[in-house]
């Protein structure tokens, strides 16, 4: 079993270049390089949103439709509201309300969904 174990170590430094700092460095260098670029606020509304919540209740824009339904014209278009709180929109957006789908974190990551939730709280902004 210690035989084993010796050998597991001795391959792992064999693969990691013996401890060089310097290949480590460049190592994390590329990692943190292969990293997805961050989606913006704007570009998530446009994804996952907008053609539900764009303004415009004339039956393509369902979400819009049934905000104008059940909380009046002056609250359907979600951008045009300021009385949103971003943690609001984050347990909407992850649980859904009414018809509303929810978005798991494999579709809207809890970063994009921060970035999402100023979006909309921000007015668009």
């Amino acid at each position: 079993m210690k035989t084993i174990n010796v050998l597991m170590l001795s391959a792992l430094f064999a693969l990691s270049g013996c401890g060089d700092s310097d290949d480590v460095a460049s190592g994390l260098d590329a990692a943190d390089s292969m990293a997805p670029a961050a989606i913006s606020g704007a570009d998530l509304f446009a994804t996952h949103c907008a053609r539900c919540h764009n303004p415009g209740a004339d039956g393509v824009h369902p979400g819009t439709q049934q905000l104008a339904l059940t909380r009046g014209e002056e609250q359907a278009v979600i951008l045009q509201r300021d009385d949103l709180q971003p943690d609001y929109v984050k347990q909407v957006v992850r649980h859904g309300i009414g018809a509303m789908a929810t978005f798991r974190p494999t579709e809207i990551s809890d970063p994009e969904l921060d970035a999402l939730a100023r979006y909309v709280t921000d007015g668009g902004r």
